[in-house]
């Protein structure tokens, strides 16, 4: 789970400036994204959230984003925005995202939490968040504008088990001074997207960025977009009572801010009217770009916090104000680094594992045994939660199983969530366990996702050797039944791992994978990982260990 801050603030800002809080009042958003389903895991949503969130500080919003958040951390979330909004003032404005599972039961929207347990259709409503709680919680505040956008119409990843047929989500109705927003008509389902982004929040992004645009013509940009991209499979829809006008990015007005920025020098004062310039003396108009530039500048540009210069920066990397823009970031990343150490990160955690352990392995081709190459990861950080990150993109569990890697011979880069099981930590009393993770394997459009039912079995020890030495190792072995997909493609596999894991190593010392089709019987992919060398820094009690070569030949003494 992830916050951009940690609460709301309820003090008006004095800047006056387009976008950000001015007599119009504060603008607060809360923007939850979930992905990591165990049964249905979705590539997109945490891309969304992260990238509105973005775009909503940059349009003047105090935003806490939530990723990958369980019921209770939902709900906590969503009585915490709408404590702030009733304190924020009459004038305020309110805005609630939401990515990733939805559906409707008996005419009402559940969102769906991540690690919610539902069996039958009548848990839904102990296990989910009720839309409706969250537009009443809005509705109470007080405030005069409120917008409900939820990207949340996909399949109902529990439908084989619920009598009820319904797709997509259920009619809602706005109150007044609210717009509620859908990414697909009510009863339709929707595109979680083949690119970074899901189709209606790729365009929704686009629109919101268009200064001047008022928010029903901000939707209205997005409907035309997703339905001519779609091929009209996919209609987003809006209910609205706002009775005021409302801008991301408010328009350039003349005799504004930007337009005097925009005058030439040694125009003259407003005093007199000056004369119309000729053809050839008139100066020419600002480019759109330029024109989104400026606005998108003025927004940013007194902001207390580096998430929106950042956006700024990501969208204007050589626009007119990026120098000044790159100077108050780095200052206030810095103010943030002050402030957040409290104590310096850890260099080892309670697992013993620290910055400097190091594992390569040699990578070789099932059948053959032909060597593909090789790859190490280096633990470079330990996080406050004793999780560790690697390069080369590499995250490690706080006990070692692995999280992500980059792109290694054989295979793609990998995303695990939550973690690739290699060992677990009953192993040794309970030796079958069950479990589930997800696998997303690839980048971008080409990328596939695996959600895993795995039986985990440890079958004893064994002597093994790999160029890194000896080892008694227990021999884990994993029988894993996979639904995989990308994009709209299906399909069926099923797949037998084995680890031998050493405790000396903190690692597997080698695997065996092979990929089968649903029945067990054609292999489609084989391949095996030993370990080269490692180097343990430090081990359970912080003393050195020494280097795979130095602990063996030691031991041969």
């Amino acid at each position: 789970m992830a916050t951009t801050s940690p609460a709301w603030t309820a003090t008006p800002s004095a800047t006056g400036e387009p976008g950000l809080a001015t007599a119009e009042g504060l603008r607060l958003a809360l923007v939850i994204g979930n992905g990591h389903y165990a049964d249905a895991p979705l590539a997109n949503p945490t891309n969304d959230a992260r990238a509105i969130a973005a775009a909503l500080e940059a349009s003047g919003f105090r935003v806490v984003l939530k990723l990958n958040a369980p019921l209770r951390e939902m709900q906590a979330a969503v009585r915490d925005f709408g404590d702030s909004l009733k304190s924020s003032g009459r004038q305020s404005t309110g805005l609630f995202y939401f990515a990733g599972h939805g559906m409707q039961i008996k005419g009402r929207n559940y969102l769906i939490p991540v690690g919610a347990e539902i069996q039958r259709e009548d848990e839904v409503a102990y296990h989910a968040l009720d839309a409706q709680a969250v537009l009443d919680k809005m509705e109470s505040a007080g405030n005069s504008t409120n917008l409900l956008v939820l990207d949340a119409c996909r399949n109902n990843p529990f439908a084989r088990s619920f009598r009820s047929q319904q797709q997509g989500l259920a009619q809602m109705e706005a109150p007044v001074g609210t717009l509620v927003a859908f990414a697909t008509a009510p009863g339709s389902v929707s595109s979680d997207g083949v690119g970074s982004n899901g189709l209606y929040t790729e365009h929704l992004l686009r629109a919101m960025r268009t200064p001047g645009l008022k928010v029903e013509d901000v939707f209205k940009q997005v409907r035309a977009a997703v339905r001519r991209e779609s091929q009209g499979r996919q209609i987003p829809w809006e209910s609205t009572s706002l009775e005021g006008d409302f801008y991301f990015l408010t328009p350039i007005r003349p005799g504004g801010a930007l337009a005097a920025a925009l005058q030439p020098e040694g125009a003259a004062s407003a005093a007199a009217p000056a004369k119309p310039p000729t053809p050839a003396e008139a100066t020419p108009l600002p480019s759109p770009e330029a024109e989104l530039d400026d606005a998108m500048w003025q927004a940013v540009s007194r902001a207390s916090q580096a998430g929106p210069l950042e956006a700024y920066l990501r969208r204007f990397p050589s626009g007119q104000h990026a120098q000044e823009a790159l100077r108050r970031m780095l200052h206030l990343r810095a103010v943030e680094q002050e402030r957040s150490a409290v104590a310096p990160p850890p260099a080892l955690n309670p697992f013993g594992y620290g910055v400097g352990d190091r594992w390569q392995y040699q990578v070789r081709e099932g059948w053959t045994q032909r060597q593909l190459g090789e790859y190490e990861i280096v633990v470079t950080a330990v996080q406050p939660d004793g999780s560790l990150q690697g390069q080369d993109k590499a995250e490690l569990h706080r006990q070692g199983h692995l999280r992500a890697l980059g792109a290694i011979p054989g295979r793609p880069a990998q995303r695990y969530s939550p973690y690739r099981p290699i060992w677990h930590e009953l192993a040794q009393t309970v030796p079958n366990q069950r479990l589930r993770y997800s696998l997303t394997e690839g980048e971008a459009d080409q990328a596939i996702l695996y959600a895993v039912d795995a039986e985990l079995r440890v079958a004893g020890q064994e002597s093994v050797q790999v160029p890194a030495g000896t080892f008694m190792a227990y021999r884990v072995d994993l029988r894993e039944w996979v639904t995989a997909s990308r994009g709209h493609e299906r399909w069926q596999e099923y797949w037998l791992t084995t680890h031998w894991y050493s405790p000396e190593v903190g690692a597997p010392v080698a695997s065996e994978y092979s990929r089968r089709d649903q029945a067990g019987n054609t292999f489609k992919w084989r391949q095996r990982e030993d370990l080269v060398q490692y180097r343990r820094v430090h081990d359970g009690t912080g003393s050195a260990s020494q280097t795979a070569a130095e602990s063996h030949a030691d031991a041969t003494n």
